[in-house]
């Protein structure tokens, strides 16, 4: 596994792009999106009247008047609701965004996020809106050291790619340093950029992360645990 394909596997949220990642900041994407309102379990086709999807202007777009920015601002503001959509809608509506209005929102944007067509302009536009929003309205912003990064990588990694695969949730690398989606977004996208502007340090983290991987991957075949 390459650094970038580390880098893309850190963002891992609703809004991953299919195929390799061509630049950090694309990686980041995801997990910056992570910490959002929750999506459908299915995306949601955009609502009547979404405007077309054509071009930079069209993608980024207001929905239901719900501009991009005021969208991150209120999934910061969610970003302690642990996808309830019922919390969700409530603290839209004590931000004065009645029910309706935040679920085309929701329903759109989301929708946007998973169209290939529109899907990396618009979840590169939000990642900084909304890391903007979390350091804002979320508290502290969650950090963690490059070991303990590097850890949290190896968790949600694996080089198996058929067969006895070594499972790889998110759920136990949150459980285990005590974060969420939105801390891991936050954590993701400062090492991300971290890393992206040392070419050396990159160097040097990619080979310790591959030899994690190859670590906990050869104890998953050989015993069936995991060390957490």
């Amino acid at each position: 596994m390459g650094i970038r394909d580390m880098l893309n596997k850190a963002s891992g949220s609703a809004t991953q792009m299919a195929g390799t990642m061509t630049s950090a900041a694309t990686a980041a994407v995801g997990g910056a999106a992570a910490g959002g309102p929750p999506a459908a379990l299915a995306p949601a086709p955009a609502p009547p009247g979404l405007p077309a999807t054509g071009g930079p202007s069209a993608a980024l777009a207001p929905i239901a008047g719900i501009s991009l920015e005021r969208y991150a601002e209120l999934a910061a503001k969610m970003a302690g609701c642990d996808n309830d959509l019922e919390r969700c809608a409530q603290v839209a509506e004590a931000e004065g965004v009645d029910r309706a209005t935040w679920q085309a929102a929701m329903d759109g944007w989301n929708a946007r996020m998973h169209d290939p067509a529109t899907a990396a302009e618009v979840a590169l536009a939000y990642m900084p809106l909304y890391q903007a929003a979390l350091s804002t309205w979320g508290g502290p912003r969650a950090t963690a050291t490059i070991d303990e990064y590097l850890e949290m990588l190896a968790m949600i990694n694996t080089d198996l790619k058929e067969g006895d695969v070594r499972p790889v949730p998110f759920e136990p690398m949150y459980a285990r340093f005590g974060i969420d989606a939105p801390k891991w977004s936050q954590i993701s996208t400062d090492w991300v950029d971290t890393l992206t502007r040392d070419p050396e340090l990159q160097a040097s983290f990619g080979d310790r992360f591959i030899a994690r991987i190859k670590e906990l991957d050869e104890r998953w075949l050989e015993t069936h645990t995991l060390p957490w």
